[in-house]
C-alpha cells in the first residue's frame, strides 16, 4: 500500500467497523467446555484433569459452568481488586475457595448470601498447611436465571 493511501484506508476501515459492529461484539466471549455440579469435582476428576497438563496458550485449562451456587462466607478483596469467596451448591456439602482476579465489581452482588449465581471458572490448586486443595479461578458470574425470574 502506498503511504499516501494509509489515511484513506484507516478512515474507510473505521467507517465499516462503526456500521457493522454491535454492542455484543464489544464483550469478550467465554467458551465453556462443560457444565458440571460441585459434586462432580472429586479427587478422581482432578487427577484426570491433571493428565491434560501442561496448560498454556496451545492447551488452555478447561472452562466449567456451575449453576445455582450460593455464597458461603463473606466475600472480600485481596489487594484492591481481586475477589475472594467460597461457594457451595445446594444438596452438596462441598465448599470451594474461589478467586476472581480483577473482579471487584461483583463484591456487592455477592454480599447477599441468599442469592444464587451461575459461575464460570477454571480449576487450579492451592497449598495450605502442606496439603493441596482445588481452588476455582472465577472467570465470570451472573445471577441465576431462577433468581431473575423471582425478582
Amino acid at each position: 500500500m502506498e503511504l499516501d493511501k494509509v489515511q484513506d484506508f484507516k478512515d474507510k476501515f473505521n467507517q465499516i467497523v462503526k456500521e457493522t459492529i454491535t454492542g455484543d461484539d464489544l464483550f469478550p466471549e467465554i467458551i465453556i467446555d462443560a457444565k458440571i455440579k460441585f459434586s462432580e469435582i472429586t479427587p478422581k476428576f482432578l487427577r484426570i484433569l491433571d493428565q491434560f497438563a501442561p496448560f498454556g496458550p496451545e492447551n488452555m485449562r478447561p472452562v466449567f459452568l456451575t449453576e445455582g451456587v450460593e455464597i458461603f462466607n463473606t466475600p472480600r478483596l485481596v489487594g484492591a481488586k481481586h475477589l475472594i469467596a467460597c461457594f457451595k451448591q445446594n444438596g452438596n456439602d462441598k465448599i470451594f475457595d474461589t478467586i476472581g482476579f480483577n473482579m471487584r465489581e461483583y463484591l456487592d452482588l455477592l454480599s447477599d448470601k441468599k442469592l444464587k449465581v451461575d459461575i464460570v471458572f477454571t480449576i487450579d490448586k492451592t497449598v495450605r498447611d502442606g496439603r493441596t486443595y482445588p481452588q476455582l479461578r472465577l472467570k465470570d458470574l451472573r445471577l441465576n436465571q431462577n433468581e431473575i425470574q423471582e425478582n
